[in-house]
């Protein structure tokens, strides 16, 4: 356990720092790999946090919410290997899934 390292990821922190950099950089938004973040880090075990708002905004039509949060859900699925905790802010308790 001594010089273990754990990796800690606040998802959407993590997407919006990637997405700027790599604006700043290229001018091109860029894919996340979560794998490669990870690995760079040589942690034994890493953690990812994440929240998706997937209720309708007020105005949102149901196929524009499925829309806007869909690559949210794709990012997650890619995270999925990971101890993951997703949550909505409007459900109260996050849940927790292990994979």
């Amino acid at each position: 356990m001594d010089g273990d390292t754990y990796l800690f990821i606040d998802g959407e922190y993590l997407r919006q720092i990637h997405r700027q950099v790599m604006l700043d950089l290229f001018g091109v938004e860029g894919e996340l790999d979560i794998f490669e973040a990870t690995r760079g880090a040589g942690a034994l075990r890493a953690f990812f946090y994440d929240s998706i708002d997937d209720t309708p905004r007020p105005g949102e039509t149901e196929d524009a919410c499925l829309e806007r949060i869909a690559p949210l859900q794709d990012f997650t699925h890619q995270a999925s290997q990971y101890s993951l905790l997703c949550s909505s802010p409007h459900a109260g308790r996050p849940r927790a899934r292990q994979f």
